[in-house]
């Protein structure tokens, strides 16, 4: 079954080109105007607070994958993006391949890159959730924005940010989570620019 959608086709996001699968040549895609503006947005403000500044380069796992579409399956209606990849090493900054490695030997990056990506979209599924550890898989699924202590994406999230940058001890984490909720916002703010000032 074919999707009758309307997407905007792209070949960079926020200025930067966008690769797919592997570091290459950049190519086109297509996503949903909303959701491409949306992730434009988030995008920008990450480039603006990591200490890199905006990448030589960024590398996707995919976005829209024409198929039938089910319910909450956003790479179907074009509302999801998989970030694997950004590289900054024209400069002094790094190659940054989403992995299990990355996420043992760079985690407050991996971590500071998250909080911006929460920031700006409603569902972030990364390398602390179960079968992402390989990209972020960013997308317009939530029905609501901030802290969603329900949410296991969140929650796991939330305790890596408190053990590896606020340097918790494990156990005061649980403890700490329960407090979060209205400055959520503020939170990974604060958050991200610590992780990037280390």
């Amino acid at each position: 079954m074919a999707n009758d959608l309307s997407l905007t086709p792209f070949k960079a996001l926020a200025g930067v080109d966008v690769f797919w699968g592997k570091w290459g040549s950049p190519g086109w895609r297509k996503l949903d105007p909303a959701f491409l503006a949306e992730l434009e947005l988030t995008l920008a403000e990450l480039w603006e607070e990591c200490p890199w500044g905006e990448p030589d380069a960024i590398l996707s796992g995919g976005a829209y994958v024409p198929r039938e579409i089910k319910p909450g399956d956003r790479h179907a209606t074009a509302q999801a993006f998989d970030l694997s990849g950004l590289d900054w090493s024209s400069g002094s900054g790094p190659r940054l391949r989403v992995s299990r490695r990355a996420k043992e030997d760079l985690p407050e990056l991996m971590l500071g890159i998250e909080c911006i990506l929460r920031r700006g979209c409603p569902q972030v599924l990364g390398p602390w959730y179960p079968d992402h550890e390989d990209h972020w898989h960013i997308d317009s699924r939530a029905a609501a924005r901030g802290w969603q202590p329900k949410s296991r994406s969140d929650v796991s999230f939330a305790r890596a940010c408190l053990h590896h940058i606020h340097r918790v001890e494990p156990g005061r984490v649980d403890a700490e989570i329960e407090v979060m909720g209205a400055e959520w916002d503020e939170w990974l703010l604060a958050t991200a620019r610590e992780a990037f000032a280390r």
